[in-house]
């Protein structure tokens, strides 16, 4: 089933996957059976998966982050994410898994984090699509004094706290006095005062502990690769399960270099690790293929199999065009 989500919350999915497999094995014990979390395969959702014990399965997850570059413009999601969104790479993004949420805050993430607080009690909220464990503090530097609200936990019932930023000058909150210990579920700096406030830099943002510590605004690529090292360690724990990147793309409202050079890094980070993949998709809005001209889209073909050529003959075309239409024809 591709991307459970809703009502198929993980309880029932995880149920339906293990009669699911006990039945195909009765009479087919060597198939191959791909499997994926719930939140539409979102990586995020991993710890909540639960495997049967089978040595023939493939552990499959989807990538569209972030997801307001990768479905700008996309008139199926509401609210629609705006236009106009780029990716270099090389801008700072919310760390591999969290997502930002933040509501009354306007956001500029480029080589440094800018924040605009819109109204009083507006937030800037990141949340973990995977609540994190084994760190006691958060460590946050402004480049201005603000009265903030601190929150790392549940929003009810838990531990809020109140700090007063000093520009320039590092700020650690213990874990417990936010409300993060011992899981940390989301990272929220909300406006401490009634008022809208001028725009400010977040100079620091970091959870530590014993064990090291973990940036949470990190640049695009290695945001990438965080994601896909939480994949990599899933598998790892599973048995060395092999892993199958189901889906990742991005919509065409966006600028198609930016589209080029996040294809080309979302594969890179993917084969890197061993994985397989698929992208998303041949010949609509995600398209490698324009179907309306009948031609590849140099770019994204080139991002995608670069490096590799037809054995015996010119470039790939496809069956429509004269060529051949099988991608085992393809070798390194």
């Amino acid at each position: 089933l591709n991307e459970p989500n809703g009502a198929l919350d993980a309880e029932l999915w995880n149920a339906m996957i293990e009669r699911a497999v006990a039945r195909i094995r009765e009479t087919d014990p060597d198939r191959w059976i791909v499997v994926g979390p719930v939140d539409w395969n979102a990586i995020g959702a991993l710890p909540s998966l639960e495997l049967p014990d089978d040595d023939r399965l493939v552990l499959t997850v989807h990538y569209y982050d972030p997801f307001e570059f990768t479905h700008q413009g996309a008139d199926w999601v509401d609210p629609s994410p705006p236009t106009g969104t780029t990716w270099t790479g090389e801008q700072l993004t919310p760390a591999g898994g969290w997502a930002d949420w933040s509501w009354d805050t306007g956001r500029e993430y480029g080589s440094d984090l800018a924040i605009t607080y819109r109204q009083g009690w507006a937030g800037y909220y990141l949340e973990a699509g995977s609540p994190v464990t084994g760190y006691t503090e958060l460590a946050v530097r402004t480049s201005a004094d603000r009265d903030l609200i601190v929150v790392c936990g549940p929003f009810d019932g838990a531990p809020h706290a109140s700090i007063t930023t000093v520009a320039g000058v590092e700020t650690a909150i213990p874990l417990d006095a936010c409300g993060g210990m011992p899981v940390v579920e989301r990272i929220v700096l909300q406006n401490g005062t009634d008022s809208a406030q001028e725009p400010f830099v977040v100079e620091t943002l970091e959870l530590r502990g014993p064990d090291g510590t973990l940036p949470l605004l990190v640049t695009e690529r290695e945001a990438i690769a965080q994601a896909f090292d939480q994949v990599a360690d899933v598998a790892e724990r599973a048995g060395g399960i092999p892993v199958l990147v189901g889906e990742f793309g991005a919509f065409e409202a966006g600028d198609l270099d930016s589209r080029v050079r996040y294809t080309r890094a979302v594969r890179g980070a993917v084969e890197a690790r061993g994985f397989a993949w698929t992208y998303w998709e041949f010949g609509a809005g995600f398209g490698v293929y324009d179907i309306t001209t009948d031609t590849w889209r140099p770019g994204l073909l080139d991002a995608l199999l670069g490096g590799l050529t037809r054995r015996g003959g010119p470039p790939w075309r496809s069956p429509a065009a004269g060529g051949v239409g099988s991608p085992t024809s393809w070798a390194g």
